[in-house]
C-alpha cells in the first residue's frame, strides 16, 4: 500500500496551546476595560442628571423671584385701585358733579296695562 497523504482543509487554523499567565492577562485586560468603560458611563449619567436637576434649581429660583415681583406689583395696584374708588376720590371727580340727582329726573314705570297685547 501506498502512503496516504492527508491535504489540509484551508481556512482551519490550529490554535496554539494558551498558557494559564496568557489567559490571566487577557481577562485581567477584558475587565479592565469593561470596568472602565462602566465608570465612564455612570459618570456621564451622573453629570447629565446632576446638571439637569441645577438647571432646574436655578429656574426654581428664577421663578420664585418673578412671583415676589407680580405679588408686589398686584399689591401695588391693589392699593391703586383702593385709592382710586375711595368716598373721596369719587365726590370730587368732576364728572359725578355734572351728573344729575335722581331726585330732578322725572320716574316712569311700566304698569300691567302697558305689558298687556292688545
Amino acid at each position: 500500500m501506498g502512503v496516504i497523504e492527508y491535504n489540509r482543509k484551508r481556512g482551519l487554523k490550529i490554535r496554539a496551546k494558551q498558557t494559564l499567565r496568557t489567559t490571566t492577562k487577557k481577562t485581567i485586560h477584558a475587565l479592565i476595560i469593561t470596568l472602565t468603560t462602566m465608570i465612564v458611563i455612570l459618570a456621564g449619567v451622573f453629570l447629565a442628571l446632576t446638571t439637569e436637576s441645577s438647571g432646574k434649581g436655578y429656574e426654581l429660583q428664577q421663578n420664585k423671584i418673578k412671583n415676589e415681583t407680580l405679588k408686589n406689583e398686584n399689591d401695588n395696584l391693589k392699593a391703586k385701585l383702593n385709592d382710586v374708588s375711595s368716598f373721596v376720590k369719587i365726590d370730587e371727580n368732576e364728572k359725578v358733579g355734572a351728573m344729575q340727582s335722581l331726585e330732578t329726573v322725572a320716574k316712569t314705570y311700566v304698569t300691567v296695562e302697558d305689558n298687556k297685547v292688545k
